[in-house]
């Protein structure tokens, strides 16, 4: 055998590294080239996405309008250039960056405009086109780029905005178990427990017992015991006991849906419809009211993560089109829009605009405070109208009063649920109280009642009515949870709302969904002065959720919804959209009540040169006028006037002029109500709206006051021409003067008492 020459060998083994290390280098410069270019990309992005600069491109009637509903010719989109892909989420508050968005930043993307106006839409352009859009959808900005002429600044939010909050029902233990199947109760109480069926529903007007509510009727039992449940409401009262000597009588609430002989009624309407609308396929609505939940708050970690997470996968629907495993594939598709108008920051002011396409003025709203009642009258709302074409209908409110903070009930609606007891026991009393802490976790108690957290009481009885059997339904919830003060109060529906969700999207392949807030709230303590509270107020939350066979059978839909989804959107637009989904597959054959200035977001492109007054919304209430806090060294006399006349049409109130006006005839008794005096101007916001035929600008004023009396924080918005008052409202608590409120004047007006200083 030959011997090897050593030589040779070497010579070889050192051109084989040397080819191996010149690999390695060349390699670890590529590596270096790349992540390189990664960074400068990134750094380009982000500029991009500062910038928002769009390219346009025009909508053309061809091919995606085939039924040619209304388009404003002028109506020329100009897109952003931003885009995230392959985002992580986080459904956990950081205290490391609390009010940011659950969603990272990621390359961008660009969707030329050949590629939209090639319709229909391929499978990639579609998913192009969701990521070309979701920076701006998906976004804690108050005001992310949009398609409108619609200005919203660029406001970060205070620091502190949010605190890491969990929460906990434990004032009450639970001794109840519901059998929902079989309808029964087994309480697990030792001794006597009673039992009251008639829930706490208030009527508008005393009953012959003096009072709101109906007297209960209690039921004794001995327990442990299990009892038939043939009512929609429970109130299980035990009495615990110890050395003979009761120590606690806690309660337990137990809700339900049950069918009433109504159903039989609706089926006629139902049959009689389909029979004079052969092609009508009957779609279920579902309409829920987060009470002041703004857009940018809904995707903050404080606000609602995982119900975002979840509505963001729905989103991005179409993904899963060609999955193998029809499993696999979303039911619902979910759309989002980045500029609704609400109107002020009242429930009702945005809640009738929706469900009876009217204005609810100022006048009307203190009637509403000063009635309890809902005495506006109305052309239809929308519930009658599905009514009459044979939908079961049901409205429920978690904090057991009335539509809108009142005593009036959806007295039309064929389904209600029962009311709790939220005020009359004064669990009211015990929001957010706190408990503790957990690893620098605070623990609240929440909105709750007994045992549960207030919200799932009508969460469980709206699932339940959407599961009863029958073909057409539309309900409607609101859930109060944001209305505290406190800002991540929102938080505690978040397990419940996005459970939900998953279920009746998985079980009513039919049911489209609106989910949004009445309104946005004003930041807590000092942090209102702040502009982005005043913006947040007027920008609330609003997401679609639509069947995908709804969207696949109209793709033409699909792409006005993604249009419309950064133009200038109100509440009578959804007004109409709601309502013309109880005519599907023909939502042009909608009748009845429409705005003048309405559009229809599914079959309609919104104008991008839509305005606030085009679109029905006052300009005291628009947020598209640039606000400006103005600062104290600007404030003048002018300012100080408007105060003061605001601060005397309050007192005018309960004056006895007023009195003697209401009451003609009459000598009108003295009133518990005090005249307030001025004790500070804490903020002034400018919101422009034009200019005068003289040239002189026009403005809005917001100015928030402080009141020696109460003491109490008032809001005025005042017009510049004339000095004309569109709005005065109290800022703080007022339902705390209901023990000495004088009932000819409204509670918000009537400052009967005077409590120490802080108290909200």
């Amino acid at each position: 055998m030959k011997r090897p020459n050593n030589i040779t060998s070497g010579r070889r083994m050192l051109k084989c590294r040397s080819k191996s290390m010149y690999a390695l280098l060349v390699t670890i410069l590529v590596l270096q080239l790349c992540l390189l270019f990664m960074v400068n990309n990134n750094n380009k992005h982000l500029e991009q996405l500062n910038k928002l600069e769009g390219n346009e491109y025009i909508i053309d009637e061809k091919g995606y309008k085939p039924s040619k509903p209304k388009v404003n010719e002028h109506s020329d989109v100009k897109h952003g250039v931003g885009l995230r892909d392959g985002l992580k989420d986080s459904t956990t508050p950081s205290s490391e960056s609390e009010t940011t968005a659950i969603y990272l930043q990621a390359e961008k993307v660009n969707i030329s405009d050949e590629e939209i106006n090639s319709f229909p839409l391929t499978l990639d352009t579609k998913l192009k086109f969701l990521r070309h859009l979701e920076p701006v959808l998906f976004s804690t900005d108050l005001g992310p780029e949009s398609d409108s002429v619609c200005p919203i600044p660029q406001v970060p939010p205070p620091s502190g905005l949010c605190r890491n909050v969990k929460w906990k029902c434990n004032f009450s233990p639970t001794f109840v178990y519901h059998d929902r199947e079989n309808r029964k109760l087994f309480v697990n109480c030792s001794g006597n427990f009673r039992v009251n069926f008639i829930d706490r529903e208030e009527s508008e007007v005393p009953n012959q017992n003096g009072k709101f509510t109906k007297d209960p009727e209690w039921n004794v039992y001995h327990g442990p015991q299990t009892i038939d449940f043939d009512s929609q409401y429970a109130d299980i009262e035990c009495k615990m006991e110890e050395n003979g000597r009761v120590v606690s009588s806690p309660h337990n609430y137990r809700t339900q849906f049950l069918p009433n002989n109504k159903s039989t009624d609706q089926k006629i309407l139902f049959k009689k419809t389909k029979s004079e609308e052969s092609d009508w396929e009957p779609l279920s609505i579902l309409s829920i009211s987060l009470d002041s939940l703004s857009r940018a708050h809904f995707h903050r970690k404080c606000g609602i993560p995982k119900t975002a997470k979840f509505i963001r996968k729905l989103f991005y629907a179409p993904k899963f089109d060609n999955a193998t495993d029809a499993s696999d594939q979303p039911s619902h598709q979910a759309f989002l829009f980045n500029r609704v108008n609400s109107i002020s920051g009242i429930t009702a002011m945005n809640l009738y605009p929706l469900y009876a396409g009217e204005y609810f003025s100022r006048i009307d709203e203190e009637e509403r405070v000063l009635r309890h009642a809902l005495v506006k009258p109305v052309d239809e709302w929308l519930w009658q109208y599905a009514n009459k074409r044979g939908y079961l209908t049901s409205y429920g409110i978690d904090t057991g009063n009335g539509l809108m903070g009142t005593r009036t009930t959806c007295k039309e609606c064929t389904n209600r649920p029962g009311a709790l007891p939220h005020f009359e026991h004064l669990w009211v009393a015990r929001e957010n109280t706190p408990i503790g802490t957990t690893r620098n976790t605070e623990v609240l108690s929440g909105l709750c009642e007994g045992d549960s957290m207030l919200h799932d009481y009508v969460i469980n009885y709206t699932r339940e009515f959407l599961d009863y059997d029958f073909p057409a339904k539309w309900a409607a919830f609101d859930l109060n949870a944001q209305h505290r003060a406190e800002h991540e109060s929102i938080n505690q529906v978040d397990d419940s709302i996005v459970q939900f969700l998953k279920t009746v999207t998985e079980n009513h392949r039919n049911l489209v969904i609106f989910v949004f807030g009445d309104h946005g709230q004003i930041y807590e303590g000092e942090a209102g002065k702040h502009l982005g509270s005043h913006l947040e107020v007027l920008l609330p939350f609003l997401s679609i959720i639509v069947p995908r066979h709804v969207i696949k059978s109209h793709p033409e839909w699909e792409l006005n919804l993604l249009l419309n989804s950064r133009r200038y959107v109100v509440f009578y637009d959804l007004h109409k959209t709601m309502k013309s989904l109880l005519h599907y597959p023909n939502l042009h054959d909608v009748r009845g009540h429409l705005h003048n200035a309405s559009f229809n977001l599914f079959t309609d492109i919104i104008p991008r040169n839509r305005s606030c007054a085009s679109a029905g919304i006052p300009s005291w209430s628009c947020a598209c006028n640039m606000p400006q806090v103005l600062p104290s060294n600007v404030w003048t006399d002018v300012h100080y006037g408007y105060v003061s006349n605001a601060i005397q049409e309050i007192n005018n109130k309960h004056s006895k002029a007023t009195l003697d006006e209401r009451n003609p005839g009459k000598k009108a008794t003295p009133t518990t109500c005090k005249d307030i005096n001025l004790e500070n101007i804490t903020n002034i916001i400018a919101y422009r709206h034009g200019e005068n035929p003289k040239g002189e600008e026009m403005n809005q004023y917001k100015i928030t006051f402080t009141a020696y009396e109460g003491p109490s924080t008032w809001q005025l918005m005042v017009d510049s021409q004339g000095g004309i008052i569109n709005s005065i409202k109290q800022l703080s608590r007022y339902q705390k003067y209901d023990f000495c409120q004088d009932p000819r004047v409204s509670i918000e007006f009537c400052i009967c008492n005077q409590f120490p200083p802080g108290t909200p």
